[in-house]
């Protein structure tokens, strides 16, 4: 059930409480009728937006207006107009920072750039290797001189004949300061490159 606020009773009400026999007992303001209460005689409830007075004792469930137990004091007036604004509250205090959101995904790789200058041009590589022709004696051997020669740098041997290399053997048996030793086939001719250490 709707129910409503007590109002206030003003001294006029007493010509009204005149003719009722509540007048005959002192007025009790109990607030809001309950539906499960008892009320003695001179209570004043609200109730649907008026004030009621108990003129007799009412029973639990009697509905303020339901019977002769209840008398109206006063009505709901109209509502007054707003009152002015309040002023603006202070801030409040910063709240805690929150924790790290979870990474995004990746981005699309980017476009390539456009390429860079060209460098500039090196010199020329300086050749230092040491060619030339010898022959195998009839022993198969031959001690060939060859100057700037080191321990250390890489001696090739090539066949001076392509075509009879099948048949030839060639090897190089060991380099020395100034020199190196090829072994094989008796009298064959051959062509080296000497390439220094590190060249």
């Amino acid at each position: 059930m709707r129910r409503g606020r007590l109002l206030a009773v003003p001294v006029m009400l007493a010509t009204v409480l005149a003719s009722t026999s509540a007048s005959a007992a002192p007025l009790d303001p109990v607030g809001t009728w309950d539906s499960a209460t008892t009320y003695p005689q001179g209570s004043v409830v609200a109730y649907e937006d008026r004030s009621w007075v108990a003129d007799a004792a009412t029973s639990a469930g009697q509905e303020p207006g339901s019977g002769r137990s209840w008398v109206a004091l006063t009505e709901h007036g109209a509502d007054g107009a707003p009152g002015p604004e309040g002023p603006v509250g202070s801030d409040g205090a910063a709240g805690p920072q929150g924790s790290p959101g979870p990474s995004g995904p990746q981005g699309p790789a980017g476009a390539r750039g456009p390429s860079g200058p060209a460098g500039p041009v090196g010199p020329a590589a300086v050749s230092t290797a040491t060619t030339g022709h010898a022959r195998l004696d009839g022993r198969g051997r031959a001690s060939v001189r060859v100057a700037g020669l080191r321990t250390g740098d890489l001696v090739l041997l090539q066949y001076a004949d392509a075509a009879t290399r099948p048949s030839l053997h060639l090897r190089l048996v060991s380099t020395t300061n100034g020199g190196f030793v090829a072994a094989g086939t008796p009298g064959v001719r051959f062509g080296f490159v000497r390439i220094p250490a590190g060249g």
